[in-house]
């Protein structure tokens, strides 16, 4: 799972791009740490217990667990009350779990995560489906738009941009659960740094909802903080991007999303606004051919104040390949985890070359650093699930043109939540970086 600024895929909702993140034994219950007796009279600490998954939810979709204890052979993970749960006997809490996420005629999503019961003893994708149910379409207009001014809304997952004074609704698409959210409305400068912005908060849904932005009305905005960069942190052939956001539960609003300006403002005190925090990066973005790779690192902050960021390194192309003598398409996987990584995940898509049916599957698969065992090199292969239910249209087709985003990925101050991608619960000052590399690769025949 790629993690930054601005979340990259809807299932990782809401929001790759923010790196949301604190160790601990998470929600999982049953957690105990217990002393088994060994040679001498001493004692092994066993990480042992019970591990809960909480599977996506989407009206309709179908899902499918399964987990691995240890190294041990992979099984059907047993559900109650709408959750998942299993007991990791491996003395240090290593385990596995895949979670397929399957729509009748549309793509199915599969996700793995690969980690210790330290790390997270909850995994938490009751969300990661939510953009489904998003079946309430928003019209947003703005009023009182006297300039050429560029503006931005945001909405749950969606956004929209254009210029203010020429927007028109018919052109933007914003679609909502049933739930109550928030919206916002960024106006920017020429440089594209914010400078006044409206906020709508505990909104109900209804169908065909029209929605009004009066600029007006809106809150004005002075940049005063900056993020601090090294001169030479763009190395040859990179562009630099910077992003600011303010997040909270309910909704965000974006600061900067300049390519020249470092520069962001902060929200004032007084603005009725929820609980929120902070999310600063820059990105380093190198395109060669068909593949592209990117450096991204980040802060996260309470009062916002700008901060220095250091890029990671590059990351290499992972190998990816096929098992051999094998009836469907596993693949193999090959990486060197990047020093001080707490996560190597890649994620195989066919987006850049779709299959006419729509039908293809997304795979997002996620190791962690302890469950590696601080490994100088990874050689993985795809698990052989047939006797499980396996269904063969979860795998990719053979000849099949994909492109695969090798990452790694790490935190300050990471929560159990962070490892798969769910929402942050407690944003405490932390920084956080990735470093992804996409490459375009054909499947063999």
């Amino acid at each position: 799972m790629i993690r930054g600024v601005e979340k990259l895929a809807p299932w990782v909702a809401l929001l790759l791009v923010s790196g949301l993140v604190g160790c601990g034994g998470g929600g999982g219950g049953g957690a105990s740490t217990v002393v088994t007796p060994g040679a001498g009279g001493s004692g092994a600490t066993s990480h042992a217990g019970k591990v809960t998954v909480l599977p996506p939810k989407a009206n309709g979709l179908q899902v499918w667990v399964a987990y691995q204890d240890g190294d041990g052979p992979w099984k059907l993970a047993p559900s109650a009350d709408g959750k998942y749960s299993f007991q990791v006997d491996n003395v240090d809490g290593r385990y596995a779990v895949m979670v397929v996420a399957d729509m009748p005629n549309d793509s199915a999503t599969v996700s793995a995560f690969y980690l210790t019961r330290d790390e997270a003893a909850e995994v938490d994708l009751s969300s990661s489906e939510s953009i489904r149910d998003a079946t309430h379409r928003v019209r947003a207009s703005i009023v009182n738009a006297d300039s050429s001014a560029r503006c931005h809304i945001r909405m749950q997952a969606y956004t929209g941009s254009e210029a203010c004074n020429s927007w028109q609704a018919d052109r933007h698409s914003f679609m909502v659960g049933d739930a109550a959210f928030d919206a916002s409305l960024t106006r920017f400068d020429a440089s594209n740094v914010a400078d006044l912005f409206v906020y709508q908060r505990d909104l109900k849904t209804s169908t065909d909802m029209q929605l009004s932005f009066d600029l007006a009305k809106g809150v004005p905005l002075t940049a005063t903080q900056r993020i601090g960069l090294a001169a030479d942190a763009a190395r040859a052939g990179e562009t630099l991007s910077y992003s600011a956001t303010w997040r909270s539960a309910q909704g965000s609003i974006a600061l900067n999303r300049s390519s020249t300006s470092t520069a962001y403002p902060t929200l004032p005190t007084a603005s009725a606004l929820p609980a929120g925090y902070y999310s600063v990066g820059v990105t380093a973005l190198l395109a060669q051919g068909d593949g592209r790779a990117q450096r991204q690192a980040g802060y996260r902050s309470l009062d916002g104040n700008g901060q220095t960021v250091q890029l990671p390194p590059n990351v290499n192309p992972i190998a990816f390949g096929l098992a051999p003598n094998s009836a469907y398409p596993r693949p193999t996987v090959k990486w060197t985890p990047l020093p001080g990584s707490l996560s190597s995940s890649f994620r195989v898509d066919t987006f850049d070359n779709p299959d006419p049916s729509g039908q293809d599957p997304i795979w997002s698969f996620s190791f962690s650093s302890a469950w590696i065992k601080g490994g100088k090199t990874v050689d993985y292969t795809f698990p052989d699930l047939n006797g499980l239910g396996w269904n063969p249209r979860w795998y990719f087709k053979y000849g099949a043109q994909v492109s695969v985003t090798y990452s790694e990925d790490s935190d300050s101050a990471p929560e159990p939540n962070w490892y798969t991608g769910a929402v942050r619960t407690k944003p405490a000052g932390s920084t956080f970086w990735s470093s992804w590399v996409t490459t375009p690769i054909t499947l063999p025949r």
